[in-house]
């Protein structure tokens, strides 16, 4: 695997550009949720503030991104690195 040197320069960039289309597919077929949540809608819910908080990150200079209160980023970011181990089928 070739990692190009723009690619490091804005890592942050690529690893939001990485992970949006994955967890919208991952989202679209999961059917499982984790135990320590009641439902299966709650879990699509969690992943929906995932969804947000990366596309929202996606484009700094987006109207979506200014708008975006930063709590919802932050709070996204954070359910992810929590949620990790979690998103597997």
């Amino acid at each position: 695997m070739t990692i190009t040197h723009d690619e490091l320069v804005n890592l942050d960039a690529t690893i939001v550009e990485f992970v949006i289309p994955r967890l919208r597919a991952f989202r679209a077929i999961t059917q499982t949720y984790p135990a320590d949540l009641p439902t299966h809608d709650a879990w699509l819910a969690e992943l929906d503030l995932m969804i947000a908080a990366f596309a929202a990150r996606a484009d700094r200079d987006s109207e979506e991104f200014r708008a975006a209160p930063c709590d919802v980023v932050s709070d996204g970011f954070k359910l992810f690195a929590d949620r990790l181990e979690h998103l597997w089928l």
